[in-house]
Parts: structure tokens; C-alpha cells; sequence
């Protein structure tokens, strides 16, 4: 009978280690896995970071092609003003709103959304 019981005992002890040993691994695993995917999905060089940085730089190209098309034309209408005195002289007329002798000017009045009183 003492052995039977010491056997038991014995195999309650043997049975013990392996499940404690498995489960660390288990935690040991998953603790890894989880750190690869931060690595690889959140980490500074992630792939969520590389695609938000993708994202940033098409943006900051949109732009600067935008800027691009602004500063032709700037450049366009710098020239015409250097050049062409007569779109010179538009720019100017309409700008600061000259009249040359003789013209009439003929400005119109909204009207207002009441019908009543004017003041």
C-alpha cells in the first residue's frame, strides 16, 4: 500500500512539471508572437508607419505638382506684365480701378432683398 501511495505522490509531482513547463512555453510563445507583430505592424519601422509615410508622401507630391502648375503661371503673368503693356495696363485699370478721359463708368447697384424702405 506505501508504495502505491508513493507512487501516486510520485506521479502527481511528475504530472505537475510538464504542464507548469508547457504553459510557460505557451506564454513564452505568445509573448514572441505578440512582439513580432508589434515589431513588424506598430513598431517605428512597422508596416502601419511605412504605409501612413507612403500615404504622406503622395499627398506632399499632389502639392508639389500643384505648386508647380502656380508657379508656371505666376511666371506667365510676370512675363506679360514685362512685355505686354496692354495687359499691363488691364491689371492696373482693373486693380485700382482708372478710368481713362472720356470714358463713362457705369457701376450697378444690388438690390436689396426687402422691398420696403431704401436707406
Amino acid at each position: 500500500m506505501s508504495v502505491a501511495r508513493g507512487y501516486d505522490g510520485r506521479q502527481k509531482v511528475f504530472l505537475r512539471g510538464p504542464h507548469k513547463k508547457r504553459r510557460l512555453g505557451r506564454l513564452l510563445l505568445i509573448l514572441g508572437f505578440l512582439f513580432i507583430c508589434y515589431v513588424y505592424l506598430g513598431g517605428d519601422y512597422g508596416l502601419l508607419k511605412i504605409w501612413s509615410q507612403r500615404r504622406q508622401i503622395k499627398e506632399l507630391r499632389q502639392e508639389i505638382h500643384r505648386l508647380h502648375a502656380e508657379q508656371m503661371d505666376l511666371k506667365e503673368e510676370c512675363n506679360k506684365l514685362e512685355t505686354d503693356s496692354s495687359y499691363l495696363e488691364k491689371r492696373v485699370r482693373e486693380g485700382l480701378g482708372m478710368v481713362r478721359e472720356g470714358e463713362k463708368v457705369y457701376q450697378f447697384v444690388p438690390q436689396s432683398d426687402s422691398t420696403g424702405e431704401r436707406i
